[in-house]
């Protein structure tokens, strides 16, 4: 699993990108509140080109030459954990907006899902079977930001290999760290979906750069750059729809 983190600094964020071991889950943090609106959120056409713009990217992973993302032709489901003591609806539109651009940068398909109650750890990370994990959590719901330190943001998810066909990613979660009953200590006002548009880059497998003009830079200011750069755009394309279909499932690796 490649997962990447944001962390502030008193001159803004610092992003360290660390690979750790994937781990086989079953679909415990599947379960959710179905939304009204419960449907597709995917992008509108297939992006059979790449996007136009130049700018650097880096993929956690490649087999061969080739850069291990979600699989272009599978619907990818997400669901959302409002942060707790805050307003819901405000930070599920926040998480489908971000989703939303994702989406659309990558050519991948999603449907939300609905919210759910459920906090990923460090034991129990979204894998297989699982949905994309999108929101908020504090230091009392989860452990995932306790191995990077001060992390703001951590992001990640399991990588499916040794099938028929080439490795892909399956799972996955982009938190943003909050205090109990308050914001992410630290950010501004208006962070948290740059932060959870960071994340989700790196749960659909793309490692920090560096270049400052690129959302996946490692060590951007927060606030200096809220949507992706076309370095950022260019590999999340090359992570979804340049990637087509994946073909059968395979194993999970814990390398």
């Amino acid at each position: 699993m490649g997962v990447g983190v944001v962390k502030l600094t008193r001159r803004g964020a610092v992003g360290a990108a660390v690979v750790v071991a994937t781990v086989v889950l079953g679909p415990r943090l599947g379960s959710a509140v179905p939304p009204a609106d419960a449907g597709a959120d995917a992008p509108a056409t297939t992006l059979e080109v790449p996007p136009p713009g130049a700018g650097p990217w880096r993929p956690f992973r490649r087999n061969g030459d080739r850069p291990v993302g979600f699989d272009a032709c599978r619907m990818i489901e997400y669901v959302v954990h409002p942060r707790h003591g805050g307003d819901p609806d405000a930070d599920e539109a926040v998480a489908r907006a971000a989703v939303a651009d994702a989406a659309a940068a990558s050519g991948l398909r999603v449907r939300f899902a609905g919210r759910t109650a459920a906090v990923p750890t460090e034991d129990d990370r979204p894998g297989v079977g699982d949905p994309l994990w999108v929101g908020w959590a504090d230091d009392t719901e989860t452990d995932l930001f306790a191995p990077h330190g001060d992390a703001v943001g951590v992001g990640g998810s399991d990588v499916i290999v040794d099938g028929p066909g080439p490795d892909r990613r399956a799972g996955g979660y982009a938190a943003v760290r909050t205090s109990r009953g308050g914001r992410p200590p630290g950010l501004p006002q208006g962070a948290d979906g740059a932060v959870l548009r960071h994340e989700l880059g790196h749960a659909l497998g793309l490692d920090h750069v560096d270049d400052p003009g690129e959302l996946l830079y490692g060590d951007v200011a927060v606030g200096s750059r809220k949507d992706y750069g076309p370095g950022d755009r260019r590999g999340l394309w090359e992570l979804g729809a340049g990637q087509g279909c994946a073909g059968a499932a395979g194993a999970v690796t814990r390398r």
